[in-house]
């Protein structure tokens, strides 16, 4: 169970635990107001229920006979979400041969389950806009995408003022008071501002984003660069999950961004889209102590740390302003090769080796060393190089272990791939293979929960490795 209540003076509402949940334990479910297929995924999943062409029992998808534009994989999921998709399926015709972003798609069908749901409405207006806050270019993207809406005429906008009596697009319709639905296209800004900044990924199994949703109540959980709690999705349900063990009445705290990110990086986000600065506990303590940042060519087994005038190395102390700055634009130049590199279409060779260079100059739990162990698994993949592979999965999860979380879904889904990739290297089934797939499902049953699909999956292969274990 969870409350909403003041969290304080700078961190405005939040969510708060009303009884003790140990770590790995579910917390809450919710069913957002809306979930879509995001643009990558709207012809791989079903627009109901998220499922994948090809995997379980969805075979293939069929599409929207109106719109062609987004698919399901039943015709039980597509009369369950036409009252949802009507709207969205006339002004996808209507717009052609303009096609619509997710953003308009998400806010298209918040309209309509506001317009039909006073409570979905009151839900979705008591959430926090910033509109006061969005840069004017900002704000001038989110009228343009309004106007476009109400002048097809497929959403049902009145052109007067919102919920504050206000006029048109120039004012924000606020929370509603004993209105019982938007109507205005103030009203109309205010959801595109409101999606902005409260809008969550969908992710599957493997916490890969497919899709985007608007959960109002996990919405008020304030952010944490290191959270206590994580947001799993099953299909369209999210699931809030504890990351360690929270005491009754502590206050529940998300990551709204990719927590293995640089400090700087993550504050400049946090700073642009959400409009606060960071200063969490992980926040400050780097701030307080930044991130080593190379290893010294002096003495080569150092690292270097701190500001160029004053720069120390772990090992053999001070280091002059010039070696810190060929350090430091040595790893810039890395940084541009690892953001260019094509984990898919570039040579595994030079993916290989700057991974390999990254390994010689940075330190384990480096985001920079993350993402180009990221890549190289991705191109070992779909090298299939699954020898390779294994070894830059089972490298890829010490750099986790620094990085996230001892309970972080990503960490149980990275074994879980290091498992499949040994059983495919050990046809014959060992006991290496067998502990290290019950490994896996047991960390899944922690972060995913025991229904969900991965964990399932998890289940069904260590059983057949089981079974070829003891086979005579």
């Amino acid at each position: 169970m969870t409350d909403v209540r003041p969290a304080g003076a700078s961190r405005g509402r939040g969510l708060f635990a009303t009884r003790r949940y140990p770590a790995g334990t579910q917390i809450a479910t919710e069913t957002p107001v809306i979930t879509i297929p995001d643009d990558l995924h709207l012809n791989t999943h079903c627009a109901r229920c998220f499922a994948a062409a090809g995997a379980g029992a969805c075979t293939s998808l069929s599409q929207c006979a109106a719109c062609k534009h987004v698919r399901y994989c039943s015709t039980g999921c597509q009369r369950a979400d036409w009252p949802q998709h009507k709207a969205e399926c006339r002004t996808i015709v209507a717009a052609r041969p303009r096609r619509l972003t997710a953003a308009m798609r998400a806010v298209v069908r918040l309209w309509t389950a506001c317009r039909s749901d006073p409570a979905a409405w009151e839900a979705v207006a008591a959430l926090e806009s910033h509109r006061d806050r969005f840069a004017p270019d900002a704000v001038e993207t989110f009228a343009q995408m309004a106007m476009l809406l109400g002048a097809l005429g497929t959403v049902e906008v009145d052109g007067k003022g919102g919920s504050d009596g206000g006029a048109g697009l120039g004012e924000l319709g606020q929370p509603p008071r004993g209105k019982q639905q938007p109507t205005s296209a103030a009203d109309l800004l205010g959801m595109f501002c409101r999606f902005s900044t409260n809008s969550m990924a969908v992710g599957d199994g493997e916490m890969v984003n497919i899709g985007v949703s608007v959960p109002c109540r996990f919405a008020m959980m304030n952010h944490s660069c290191w959270p206590n709690a994580v947001i799993v999705f099953r299909g369209p349900v999210a699931t809030l999950r504890a990351l360690r063990d929270i005491e009754e009445g502590e206050e529940l705290t998300q990551s709204y961004l990719e927590i293995a990110d640089e400090v700087v990086k993550r504050r400049a986000e946090l700073s642009s889209r959400y409009f606060f600065d960071c200063a969490c506990e992980l926040c400050s303590r780097q701030a307080a102590e930044p991130a080593a940042l190379g290893r010294c060519p002096q003495c080569k087994t150092g690292f270097i740390s701190g500001a160029i005038t004053t720069a120390t190395c772990s090992n053999c102390g001070a280091v002059s302003p010039e070696t810190f700055s060929s350090v430091r634009v040595r790893i810039e130049a890395l940084r541009e090769r690892v953001q260019e590199a094509d984990a898919v279409r570039g040579r595994l060779e030079k993916i290989a080796a700057l991974a390999k260079e990254l390994e010689d100059l940075v330190p384990e739990g480096s985001p920079l060393l993350l993402q180009a162990r990221r890549k190289h698994l991705e191109a070992c993949l779909a090298a299939k190089d699954w020898g390779m592979a294994l070894l830059v999965s089972n490298a890829l999860c010490e750099t986790m272990d620094v990085v996230y979380p001892p309970l972080h879904p990503l960490l149980s889904v990275q074994r879980f791939v290091s498992a499949k990739l040994m059983a495919v290297m050990a046809p014959s089934a060992n006991d290496e293979v067998e502990s290290a797939m019950m490994d896996a499902a047991k960390r899944l049953s922690k972060t995913h929960g025991d229904g969900h699909p991965i964990v399932a999956e998890a289940i069904a292969q260590l059983n057949d490795i089981q079974s070829a274990h003891r086979a005579p």
